[in-house]
């Protein structure tokens, strides 16, 4: 009788979600499920996504935010029992404030959901912990692993060869996301761009 309830008592997965982070995004949703959670994806971001997050957005925040919250709108009609993932850059940035302001709208709107929970590059190991409730030596072998997967992302997506060398510099998301920057990185190779 112990070891069922045992059985019973087992914790549930996780589930999760975050918004669409372009060419890395199926990279950090493997993570995620080597730490054991869930990942509910959004749909690929569209034009509706945008539109559905600035009409909730305060108008004078940036498109980063906007394209994030409309994710986690599309996430939240598929799943709304889910615990949602935010980036924060500790930085002088408003992205660090975004969750916040975002939980609040979320909120507004309806939407039950275990809150917004960020992930800072200063406090990595323990944000992670505190979400998937995995090992700190899983967490840091699933990283490494994730890590490796970008390089091979990257060399893809955004080396190429060829006559005039550009640097793209900018807004992450809006560099990642190639609806965001409507398909720069292809229209560049297109034209003989070193990238």
């Amino acid at each position: 009788m112990q070891g069922a309830y045992r059985e019973v008592k087992k914790m549930k997965k996780v589930k999760i979600s975050f918004p669409s982070f372009g060419v890395y995004t199926e990279i950090f949703k493997h993570l995620f499920e080597n730490l054991g959670c869930e990942v509910v994806l959004p749909p690929k971001s569209t034009i509706k996504t945008i539109q559905k997050g600035g009409e909730v957005s305060p108008k004078m925040q940036c498109v980063p935010m906007k394209w994030n919250i409309g994710n986690y709108i599309e996430a939240l009609e598929k799943n709304n029992d889910l615990t949602l993932i935010h980036y924060n850059s500790c930085g002088r940035c408003r992205l660090h404030t975004y969750y916040i302001v975002m939980t609040s709208i979320l909120k507004d709107l309806g939407f039950k959901f275990d809150g917004i929970y960020t992930i800072r590059p200063n406090r990595l190991l323990q944000d992670f912990k505190k979400i998937t409730k995995a090992s700190y030596f899983k967490i840091i072998s699933s990283i490494i692993k994730g890590f490796k997967e970008m390089k091979k992302v990257e060399e893809e997506h955004f080396k190429s060869k060829g006559d005039i060398r550009i640097g793209v510099i900018g807004e992450i998301f809006c560099i990642l996301d190639d609806n965001c920057n409507l398909n720069l990185f292809r229209k560049l190779k297109e034209r003989n761009c070193c990238l």
